[in-house]
């Protein structure tokens, strides 16, 4: 008696192991961690903890084509993340402080007064931009950690889709292997 083989349709993904669920769970959790540790380490853990993500990926790129591509993607964000906050810091506090030195000047012939409600709005809001961002950043990689602990295929935006391309591109194909993009 033959046994009847069902494919599966194209751009339909295997199912994934628990194994395979978690550990791609992990690796986009591990961003949560990464946000909570450098806030609390005044920035010193941000350089360190992005690289948990990368050492998941460097384990499971020959094993698992979904791990490697959901550990990969944080990866990819979590040093996009890091850099765009240096950048965000950097940027806001040259802004604050040429605003007020800008208006401190210009007191001397009193338009100066006139800035002040202006410095301290770019104050507010750059200041309140440094404080939300971190959050928004851990809300994402939450909302990220419970798609692939659910087994979907999640695609973080912009990133996604070029790193799961890259990894299809260096990879030939492995059992328990997603489609390549559609």
């Amino acid at each position: 008696m033959s046994e009847k083989v069902i494919e599966r349709p194209p751009g339909l993904k295997p199912e994934t192991t628990s194994e395979e669920r978690t550990w791609a769970a992990l690796a986009h959790g591990s961003t949560v961690l990464t946000v909570l540790a450098t806030i609390l380490s005044g920035g010193i853990a941000g350089l360190v903890l992005p690289f948990v993500p990368l050492g998941i990926y460097l384990i499971y790129k020959d094993k698992s084509r979904y791990v490697a591509e959901q550990a990969l993607q944080a990866f990819v964000v979590q040093v996009a993340v890091t850099l765009g906050y240096v950048l965000l810091v950097v940027v806001a506090a040259l802004t604050i402080v040429l605003a007020w030195v800008i208006t401190g000047v210009l007191i001397i012939i009193l338009v100066g007064l006139l800035l002040i409600p202006v410095a301290l709005l770019v104050t507010i809001v750059l200041g309140l931009a440094l404080v939300v961002y971190p959050f928004v950043v851990a809300g994402l990689s939450i909302a990220a950690t419970v798609e692939v602990a659910n087994g979907k295929d999640y695609r973080i935006p912009y990133i996604g889709s070029r790193v799961v391309s890259w990894v299809h591109s260096t990879k030939g194909p492995k059992a328990n292997d997603l489609p390549p993009p559609v």
